[in-house]
């Protein structure tokens, strides 16, 4: 049975404030509102959007050095690592971090990735990122829930570059565990149902969806596994201001005309960058782009 915080004596309240790390005198202050308390000053915090990383490695590259990470900026669990940009850290504050970066290397492990970080932290994660660091690696669904783990109920943003995707990251499981993305790059050579699962869960309220299909192909054989009046209804049914976007490896010339015509009659070329776009399509070193409106 919890004990009443405000029956504790003063002193040891005092006390208690002299043996906890700031982040847990932030969230003591916050649980306990207003009420009077032996707690003393409030807590100071501050919410930064600068990345946070998550590395296995001791190490990391800052431009072109090489960093070496001291106890101080990082807290050893199960051989993962938090690095932390010691620049953004004051040691009278406590910082809520809320963007996530993450080495895909890391999730090779069997140990729980951890909560803290550092002292003077709170993850309040509403944007994660997954690296490009090794694509041969099975990133599977397991992985993707230790991150989830780690986000808020809020969290918006998942960009994952990494193209090593197992079958079970599919969109059912992503939008289970992140249930209120608006935003999602993905990889999705693992599956040819991402876009009847995407309508099949019903998923609305997206501002963009960035799609690439990475493995080589042609421009007869490019759009063999989609279905553009699915793409349609997909797009209808989010905000007027969503963006989908197809980024495909196309092997030899454009396929321009390829693409108009799978586009008829549900989506048309785009005059210019000022229209209403919401289908772009291009390829994947990003030299060459389609912009399309509804018809």
């Amino acid at each position: 049975m919890p004990f009443p915080f405000n029956r504790l004596p003063w002193g040891n309240q005092n006390r208690l404030r002299d043996l906890m790390t700031p982040s847990e005198l932030y969230q003591m202050q916050l649980a306990l509102g207003g009420t009077q308390n032996g707690l003393g000053q409030l807590q100071r915090c501050r919410i930064t959007d600068e990345r946070c990383r998550l590395y296995r490695l001791k190490f990391c590259y800052e431009g072109s050095s090489k960093t070496f990470i001291d106890e101080r900026t990082a807290q050893n669990i199960s051989k993962l690592v938090y690095y932390m940009d010691a620049n953004y850290l004051d040691k009278n504050e406590v910082t809520i971090i809320e963007h996530l970066f993450v080495d895909a290397s890391i999730l090779e492990t069997e140990s729980e990735v951890p909560r803290l970080i550092h002292p003077h932290t709170i993850l309040n994660i509403k944007l994660i990122f997954i690296g490009l660091q090794c694509d041969t690696l099975e990133y599977d669904g397991s992985a993707l829930k230790k991150l989830a783990s780690l986000c808020s109920k809020e969290c918006r943003g998942l960009i994952c570059w990494t193209k090593a995707l197992e079958p079970d990251v599919n969109m059912p499981l992503i939008f289970t565990l992140f249930p209120n993305l608006n935003k999602l790059h993905i990889y999705v050579d693992n599956t040819d149902t991402w876009l009847e699962d995407l309508l099949e869960i019903k998923v609305t309220g997206l501002e963009y969806l960035v799609i690439f299909l990475s493995k080589p192909g042609d421009e007869d054989a490019m759009f063999s596994q989609l279905n553009v009046e699915s793409l349609y209804k997909l797009c209808k049914a989010q905000p007027p201001n969503f963006l989908l976007t197809l980024s495909f490896y196309i092997k030899g010339n454009h396929a321009d005309s390829s693409v108009w015509n799978f586009l008829k009659p549900y989506f048309r070329k785009a005059q210019d960058e000022n229209e209403s776009i919401q289908l772009i399509i291009k390829e994947e070193n990003f030299e060459h782009r389609l912009l399309a409106c509804y018809a």
